[in-house]
Order: C-alpha cells, then structure tokens, then sequence
C-alpha cells in the first residue's frame, strides 16, 4: 500500500483551523483524494458541519466529537485513521484536533501507524493572542506552539499597521524554540507547498531544546450548546451585541438562520464575523467560557 501523508492543523479556540482547511480543499490538486479528521470537544459538530458543506464529492470528512483526541476520544481517533488507510485510501488526511487540547499525543498516534508520513505540524496563532494576559499563559495555548513545528500568526489582515503582527513575532521568537518557519496567514490562505515541507528541516526541529515546565493535555474551557427551533431568526447586529454583554464569554460559534438567510458564524475576543451556509439544520451555537456560566446564559440570544 502506498504511504498518506498526514497534516495536523492546530490552533487555539478561535485561530480559523477551519477556514484554513476549508480554503485548501477548495485549492487542492484536482487528482488527489483528502479525508479530512474534525475533533471537537463538545456534543455540538459546528466545523464538521460547516466543512461538509463545503467539501468535494470526492473527499471524506470524518467527526469525532465528545472529547479531545488526545485523551478521552483516542480510541474514536484510532478507528477513523484504521478505516480512512484501509477504506479510503487517500493521498492526504488532514487533521485539525479540538482548540482545547494537546498536540503529543496526537502526534504519537499518528507515527504509530507505518502508512502515514506525518508532515511538520503546522500551528495557527491569532494576532490578538498576546494582547490576553490569561490566554499567553494558558498551558495548552503554550503547548500547541511548543509542539509544533511551523507556526503562523493568522488574521494579519486586522493589522493594518503591521505593529501588532511585529509585536507577536517577537513574543514567539522569546517563548518559545526555533522552528522550521514563523510566517504569517491573511484570510486562512494558506499555501499548499507549506503542507510539504523538506524533511531535512523537519528533521532539524525534533532535537528542540526542552521548555521548564508541564504542560497539560486539556484546557480548562466550560462549554456549552444550545440548540434553538428552526423557525427562530436571528439579527446580526442584536447577537453581536448580545455576545458583547456575556461575562467570560471567550469564544462563540454556530450556525443560524438570519433576517439575511443562513450563515455561520464565529466571535471570538470581540471580532464577530460570518460566512453563507447551505447546512440544513437547526439553529446552533457553541460557546466557550472562561469561567462556569448559568446553565440558561444562551437564553435570551433571539
């Protein structure tokens, strides 16, 4: 059988993971075959939902919800690589595991099958991240970097100045080991050569010097799903302000109908945007909090 090369694309809540691999399935070769792995940590699959709306007929998605891969759902992780290699049998499989979670140990899974080539990994850093105190030193943000071999501050497109993305350069530069590339992302294109990087460099990364300090294999995030009747529509303007007002409110996403048809949305630290959607579902939104909420905090989001 002939060997899959294998991506992992990681990233904090928020980092545009999904936007990103949307972006390149639409740019990928015309004769290649892709399974995709979405992990979510929640009941609730918004990115799978999202990609498989947008996905060829010839690709695969594959979801594992419930947990994290790296810890309660590895068993759910092992048997989807299991079927993709001897079912599919495609030229690539992308990975994108939950924001809330490790990267080593998806890592090891991966090289434990001799199929798959596992490719450097690739890690996604929002540009506003070192503006957050609790976030720069949150261990599973700092361990995503740490365990990666490329990392690309993403959502340039918000500084026009180019301080703030000199300023985050800096900041990885000072935290954290070399890497193969620190390079930036502008509206989640990424190049398709950068999923082929030489594996002499690759190699040069795997003697890193060790960071001081453990780092945990799952945030400490509180989540929560609601889902809302099909025939409620949503205003933009009224959930942005909504969403504004929430304490601990750190990141929000769903699928909605809207008084502008249907769309998916993302807020994150404040920046709320939105993409069309044609999934037929119900009204969905996920929200991730810094601190234990009421249960009933999505109540009044109509």
């Amino acid at each position: 059988m002939k060997h899959i090369n294998v991506n992992i694309i990681s990233g904090f809540l928020g980092s545009g993971k999904t936007t990103v691999i949307s972006n390149l399935l639409k740019s990928k070769p015309g004769n290649e075959r892709w399974a995709v792995i979405i992990n979510e940590f929640g009941k609730v699959a918004i990115d799978f939902l999202v990609l498989k709306d947008k996905v060829n007929s010839s690709d695969e998605i594959f979801e594992v919800a419930g947990g994290c891969i790296c810890c309660s759902s590895r068993d759910m992780f092992s048997e989807n690589l299991e079927q993709i290699i001897e079912l599919q049998k495609p030229d690539r499989i992308i990975i994108e595991p939950t924001g809330l979670g490790g990267l080593q140990s998806v890592k090891d899974i991966v090289s434990a099958y001799h199929l798959l080539v596992l490719k450097p990994v690739i890690c996604l850093v929002d540009i506003n991240a070192v503006n957050n105190p609790r976030l720069v030193m949150n261990p599973i943000f700092r361990s995503q970097i740490h365990d990666s071999d490329i990392v690309l501050i993403s959502k340039i497109d918000l500084d026009q100045s180019g301080l703030l993305t000199t300023g985050v350069l800096d900041w990885l530069n000072k935290e954290f080991p070399p890497k193969i590339f620190y390079g930036t992302i502008s509206n989640g294109e990424l190049a398709l050569g950068m999923l082929n990087c030489d594996s002499e460099q690759q190699q040069s990364t795997l003697n890193k010097p060790k960071v001081v300090g453990m780092f945990a294999e799952k945030a400490t995030f509180t989540q929560i799903d609601k889902i809302y009747p099909s025939n409620y529509l949503f205003n933009l303007e009224v959930l942005k302000e909504k969403l504004e007002s929430i304490p601990y409110l750190y990141r929000a996403k769903g699928i909605i109908n809207t008084t502008v048809g249907k769309l998916s949305f993302n807020y994150v630290s404040g920046i709320f945007n939105t993409n069309n959607t044609i999934v037929d579902d119900e009204n969905i939104i996920v929200a991730f909090f810094t601190q234990t909420p009421p249960e009933n905090i999505l109540e009044g989001l109509v």
